[in-house]
């Protein structure tokens, strides 16, 4: 288990929420390009949603724009992270010989880095795509990042794992339906406490015919405090990442810090008597 920070580093978050329209690609480029335009500040790390290009639905359909688009949306996705120097992690569909993956695409200032596909798939995806078989970390501006997709909020195995390897951030891309709204709430408190890390999120909003997605694209400290929220609208949100808070929440005994991390006892869950 990774405690010990040695310097303490600074990581600026843009978030940015979209309301695809299903299937056109290059208008929901351009609609990422006119939001992310418009923010006034500098930042580090740029999280885009859940299949943010194509829309999120599970039918045929899908897989047929992946097959169309996603070369061109990973190199427009390499120009604007070069044209605006962030580390872009966006959310979208990709092909790797004959099987499909709900995947991150992960580019650093134009050079591609590689994908992190999603490890837990839900409901229907299963039908579609094809399951990731590990995680994926990346060191930016000197804080590391551990990322997911959107259900695997509710799996702690994957976030404590990537708290154990010294990530400070976790940042996910999410189509979460309003209907489980509460589920997102909860879980996005959940995951910082108990790692005593921060949590960034990036989401999909709007109505579509038969669902509505919840929205809400975050940022939150490892005390569950939440810095920025985009509420149900498309836009952005901003959020610093301080590695210096994440080290006292892990490691400090006092006022509201848990130190679950310190005082974790791994051995103990190793054994079970039923008693």
């Amino acid at each position: 288990m990774r405690l010990g920070v040695k310097a303490f580093m600074v990581l600026k978050v843009c978030s940015v929420q979209t309301h695809p329209i299903n299937g056109e690609v290059e208008k929901n480029l351009k609609r990422v390009e006119e939001i992310v335009e418009s923010v006034p500040a500098a930042f580090d790390l740029l999280l885009l949603p859940e299949l943010f290009s194509t829309g999120y639905f599970m039918d045929q359909r899908l897989l047929d724009l992946i097959d169309r688009f996603q070369s061109l949306t990973v190199t427009w996705l390499e120009k604007k992270s070069k044209q605006w120097q962030v580390f872009v992690a966006a959310g979208i569909g990709r092909r790797s010989d004959d099987h499909y993956h709900n995947a991150l695409a992960l580019i650093d200032r134009g050079a591609f880095k590689g994908y992190y596909d999603k490890t837990h798939l839900f409901r229907d995806e299963k039908r579609f795509f094809s399951p990731g078989g590990h995680l994926a970390i990346a060191e930016i501006s000197g804080v590391k990042v551990g990322f997911f997709l959107c259900y695997e909020i509710g799996f702690p195995e994957i976030h404590r794992a990537y708290t154990k390897e010294g990530v400070q951030l976790l940042a996910g891309s999410f189509a979460f339906g309003k209907l489980r709204s509460r589920y997102y709430d909860v879980f996005s408190n959940a995951r910082p406490i108990e790692n005593g890390v921060f949590l960034a999120t990036s989401c999909l909003c709007g109505s579509y015919p038969d669902h509505e997605f919840n929205g809400h694209s975050r940022i939150v400290t490892p005390n569950g405090t939440i810095l920025a929220d985009a509420l149900d609208k498309e836009g952005w949100i901003l959020g610093s990442i301080d590695s210096s808070v994440v080290h006292d929440y892990q490691t400090r005994e006092e006022q509201d810090a848990n130190a679950y991390l310190l005082n974790l006892r791994e051995g103990v869950t190793h054994e079970i008597r039923v008693l």
